[in-house]
């Protein structure tokens, strides 16, 4: 039989360890996208997605971009969070916006043949206001950046 002690000793570590959760949710779990997964910058090589258009009197290069990758929590939450900074040498926010992004069905096949995640390149389709992007991922040597790819074959079929 439990002494009264040892009750309210569980009813305080229950309450510690329900507090400890809600924190460390609420701490890494944005509730519009889910956890945070990974975060990648735009190769500067490469072209900038068609959702953003460069404003007149400014070039590719005067402008970057970051792509934050989140696990979802639920299943109708957007899971990329796509940020353009410029122009130099200001580096304001000009664009921040949220979309879908999922694995391009080339890689999800090479996934599958291969039986391992360990592909390179990969690529994944990041869908802003209703347009589709594929981004390459080269893996070697590249760590975190992302390239635009227009390949007709990987393009075939998106919006």
């Amino acid at each position: 039989m439990e002494t009264s002690t040892a009750k309210k000793f569980r009813a305080s570590m229950l309450i510690i360890i329900s507090i400890s959760l809600i924190f460390l949710l609420f701490t890494f779990c944005d509730p519009r996208y889910g956890f945070w997964e990974s975060n990648f910058k735009l190769a500067d090589r490469s072209r900038l997605p068609k959702w953003f258009t460069i404003p007149q009197g400014h070039g590719r290069f005067d402008f970057k971009m970051t792509i934050n990758l989140y696990t979802k929590v639920l299943p109708f939450t957007n899971n990329v969070v796509v940020t353009i900074y410029g122009p130099i040498p200001d580096n304001k926010v000009v664009m921040k916006k949220a979309g879908k992004e999922r694995w391009h069905p080339y890689t999800l096949r090479q996934f599958k043949e291969k039986g391992s995640y360990d592909v390179c390149p990969t690529y994944q389709i990041i869908t802003i206001d209703n347009v589709e992007e594929v981004f390459e991922h080269k893996c070697e040597g590249e760590g975190d950046i992302l390239y635009i790819t227009d390949d007709p074959k990987l393009r075939d079929g998106l919006k």
